[in-house]
């Protein structure tokens, strides 16, 4: 049995298929999997989520890429570890987590991780982290078909607890950044607007290609460029804050990220600027979607003193607009790939 987590990306959007640089944490929010090896030419799939299904996906039709739906995440893994040579014959596996799907909280990756993880266990394929971030990527890439960048499957394996884990996506080469803001006096919330989104539905694509395909002279490629190059600058700022413990310029920089990703690449929606703007006009420093946008969840930092207040007045502004309770956690920095953690609790 292995367990991954998922994250929290703070700063650092749609930089990562652009090889440049993000500064994502791990929470307490995991996945777990468990393999054992059947003796069959068929993969069973179980999640504690859907107890009365099994889907059942026999091996010749993973090595021909011929699987679909949520399970593709899991089918992908064996597929990238078959087609990399390694001796991964038919497998239960079970799956249980409490990463929400589409919340931009790299569901997908700690499932994916997790998987590489505890097939490698099973088979005695003895990957190292690094294996297993890449054939998780490549599942992500390859199988079910986003062209995300490595940033998650990174973080999910290789984060610390109390750290943000800084990515140079052009290199993979990584640095822990201490990341405590409640030794501080702030709060780090993760409002789930429950829009659910899917990277697979082509809009996360749609901007790769703005900024890879577009012409040099349209107005979307130049949007583009101008949001990962000036991003990539906030992250470098904000890893600067983060080490000088300027924790109000780092909400300065929260609030300038999310500000480019609406108006620069259009990955907003109402309710994500319904939980920014609440958020920042009820006390907290930073705030801005967090993930792909689309939908899903935005990230604030928030005083701790305030955090209740700030809480309630989420569910008030939905609320007045006719629209369902945000989902609000508090979340800390945890640990990457197999560590036990608790360090995210509903509110």
């Amino acid at each position: 049995m292995r367990s991954a987590p998922g994250r929290v990306n703070l700063i650092g959007e749609h930089t990562d298929y652009a090889g440049g640089l993000v500064l994502p944490f791990a929470i307490g929010l995991r996945t777990t999997a468990t393999a054992e090896a059947n003796g069959r030419d068929v993969v069973r799939i179980r999640s504690r989520e859907q107890p009365d299904e099994v889907v059942e996906v026999h091996l010749a039709d993973i090595d021909d890429g011929r699987v679909e739906g949520w399970s593709a995440y899991v089918a992908g893994v064996v597929a990238v570890l078959r087609r990399r040579g390694h001796d991964v014959g038919g497998t239960d596996i079970s799956v249980a987590g409490d990463v929400p799907p589409g919340a931009g909280l790299a569901s997908s990756a700690a499932l994916e991780c997790a998987v590489a993880a505890t097939l490698s266990d099973a088979f005695a394929l003895e990957l190292t982290d690094d294996e297993i971030a890449a054939v998780a990527h490549a599942a992500e890439n390859d199988v079910v078909g986003v062209p995300c960048g490595v940033m998650d499957q990174l973080v999910s394996v290789h984060a610390l607890a109390g750290h943000a884990l800084l990515i140079d996506c052009a290199t993979s080469q990584l640095e822990h950044i201490p990341f405590e803001p409640h030794a501080q006096g702030f709060d780090v919330l993760v409002v789930d607007t429950l829009v659910r989104h899917s990277l697979a539905d082509g809009a996360y694509a749609e901007r790769q290609r703005w900024f890879f395909e577009a012409d040099d002279d349209s107005d979307v490629h130049r949007r583009a460029t101008r949001h990962v190059q000036s991003e990539n600058e906030r992250v470098r700022a904000a890893t600067e804050a983060l080490r000088s413990a300027d924790w109000q310029r780092l909400g300065q920089l929260l609030v300038a990220s999310h500000e480019s990703l609406r108006d620069n690449l259009d990955v907003s929606c109402p309710e994500l600027e319904l939980a920014v703007e609440t958020l920042l006009r009820n006390g907290a420093i930073g705030a801005r979607l967090t993930g792909a946008g689309f939908g899903g969840s935005v990230v604030g930092l928030v005083p701790y003193t305030q955090a209740d207040a700030v809480v309630a007045a989420l569910g008030d502004a939905f609320g007045r607009v006719g629209l369902a309770r945000p989902v609000v956690r508090q979340v800390t920095s945890g640990a990457g790939l197999g560590a036990e953690s608790t360090d995210s609790r509903p509110t």
